[in-house]
């Protein structure tokens, strides 16, 4: 066991040298939830498709979701406020979905980021078997205190095929002392972060290695 140890201490020193500062990250990213580069490759190029698609594509805006508590319909009202959001940017064959994806709540835990890419794993799945109309498919997740205060949002823009184009958590960090009164302010709030996303590189929005 010591000898497994010293030999990838050495590794991980090696690696900026060999491959660049970011790869030496990469186990780190990978232990607190971040996707396999692999995954990453693949996001970059749905994410080049979304902003090369962003005034003629169909994008579905689907109401915010109580992922935890998956209560039916707990946001019902902020489709509307997404898909007129989306279309005053330019999103002229953007829709809205009638209800949220049928899918299982999932406890929160301690790691939002490995929460987030489990949640966007699970959302990827109900768009390929479900296979809903649309070029692409948004998701908000609104996470809440016991109180009723929240404390997280997690977006995602998924294609047609279930490939992740878009993800981003917050939480309080990114809040600090003025964190969203309601889910229509969480929504305005992800929907902003999500449109200035657009202009920026995929490298910047999926970092190589998870890393950045």
């Amino acid at each position: 066991m010591k000898t497994q140890t010293t030999l990838l201490l050495a590794l991980l020193l090696l690696l900026p040298v060999i491959q660049g500062c970011a790869l030496v990250m990469y186990p780190l990213a990978r232990a607190f939830g971040s996707p396999s580069e692999g995954e990453l490759k693949q996001c970059r190029v749905a994410f080049e498709r979304l902003k090369a698609g962003r005034f003629t594509a169909r994008i579905v805006a689907y109401p915010a979701a109580d992922p935890v508590g998956m209560r039916t319909n707990a946001y019902s009202g902020t489709a509307l406020r997404l898909a007129e959001g989306l279309r005053s940017k330019g999103w002229t064959n953007c829709t809205k979905a009638p209800a949220v994806p049928l899918v299982k709540p999932r406890p929160l835990g301690h790691n939002q980021l490995r929460y987030a890419w489990k949640r966007a794993h699970t959302l990827s799945q109900w768009v390929k078997t479900a296979r809903p109309e649309g070029d692409f498919h948004l998701f908000v997740e609104i996470l809440s205190s016991g109180s009723g205060d929240i404390i997280g949002i997690q977006g995602y823009v998924l294609d047609a095929s279930g490939h992740v184009a878009y993800e981003r958590l917050m939480n309080s960090h990114h809040f600090g002392k003025n964190p969203p009164r309601d889910p229509e302010a969480a929504c305005q709030l992800i929907l902003r972060i999500f449109l200035n996303s657009l202009d920026q590189p995929a490298e910047r929005i999926f970092p190589p290695y998870g890393v950045g």
